[in-house]
């Protein structure tokens, strides 16, 4: 028989997965500094270490995002935590966060994706920006911080019903960030269902839209 690991329920548990949060904060705003200072290669590996610190207490990822795009990817260093539904401290005990912990976790979670994307579309490693994006939507979705996120299992070939979906801007960003990669991987289509999903009045949005068919043209030609 195996021999199963005690659950811990005291505060130092509590302590321990707060403490956790603070570390992993801390590392995302280190990596936003550095983002919006053009050190796209040190906001990258800051954001990375987010999953390092978060991964043993991050919820196992769900199945689809809100488009219906179940990509599994990311990169193996992020991709070696994202499934870790519990985790143990340094002695060996479980921790397990409660409800309210679990969702500012998840929050923490997709937010650094979602930047870890936009960061990974600045090095062109446009591959894993679509993935990172993915991975913060569907963890979006599991949050249910959109009305959306009720519609079960739209496929990624049925064109959005944009008036019957209200995403939060966070969600807006993740889609824009997918849709960037998509459009350098040659995936337009793709591309421009994300797009209508991260809000049509938005300029950036239209001058993506603009750049996409820029790209069909010469195509074409």
């Amino acid at each position: 028989a195996t021999e199963s690991t005690p659950i811990c329920t005291t505060s130092g548990a509590l302590t321990q997965i707060q403490r956790s949060m603070e570390q992993a904060a801390a590392k995302k705003e280190a990596g936003n500094i550095a983002f919006k200072e053009g050190n796209f290669k040190v906001a990258s590996f800051n954001y990375k270490q987010v999953a390092m610190v978060l991964g043993e207490l991050v919820s196992k990822a769900p199945k689809k995002d809100d488009s219906g795009s179940g990509a599994q990817g990311n990169d193996g260093f992020v991709s070696m935590f994202k499934n870790r539904a519990g985790g143990e401290g340094s002695s060996g005990v479980t921790l397990r966060p409660d409800a309210s912990e679990q969702d500012a976790i998840d929050e923490l979670y997709a937010s650094t994706q979602s930047n870890l994307a936009a960061a990974h579309n600045k090095l062109q490693r446009y591959a894993e920006a679509k993935a990172c994006a993915t991975q913060a939507l569907m963890f979006y979705r599991k949050l249910q911080i959109s009305p959306a996120s009720a519609k079960p299992d739209v496929e990624a070939s049925e064109a959005p019903k944009i008036d019957k979906f209200q995403f939060t801007p966070a969600q807006k960003r993740a889609y824009f960030r997918r849709a960037q990669a998509q459009t350098q991987l040659g995936n337009w289509e793709e591309a421009k269902k994300d797009l209508l999903y991260a809000g049509q009045d938005d300029a950036a949005v239209r001058e993506q839209l603009a750049l996409i068919e820029a790209l069909e043209d010469r195509k074409s030609v």
